[in-house]
């Protein structure tokens, strides 16, 4: 039987390492996508937030390419505004 790498275990907060490319990408989405009207679009980061970290607003985080992503709850991503920035900038509107 082979064993797992420890690598591939979870051990307490994970810190993502994107690719420098990912990262500086999504910077310049992130500043796009406020430019076009959604001042509320997260800046990106490289680490794993708590859960707690999200507020009673709740929301979401999301994990591009190792750049993370934290939505707040009160960000509203339907159309027009957001649809309209996120096709202008680039953004695929999915999760991966």
């Amino acid at each position: 039987m082979q064993k797992t790498p420890a690598r591939w275990w979870p051990s307490g907060p994970r810190r993502h390492e994107p690719l420098r490319a990912a990262l500086a990408k999504m910077l310049m989405v992130a500043q796009c996508i406020r430019r076009h009207g959604v001042a509320q679009f997260p800046e990106p980061k490289t680490s794993v937030p708590s859960p707690t970290s999200l507020g009673e607003g709740g929301g979401f985080v999301s994990d591009r390419d190792g750049v993370i992503l934290i939505f707040p709850g009160s960000l509203n991503t339907r159309p027009p505004t957001f649809g309209h920035a996120a096709a202008a900038c680039q953004f695929a509107r999915t999760n991966h």
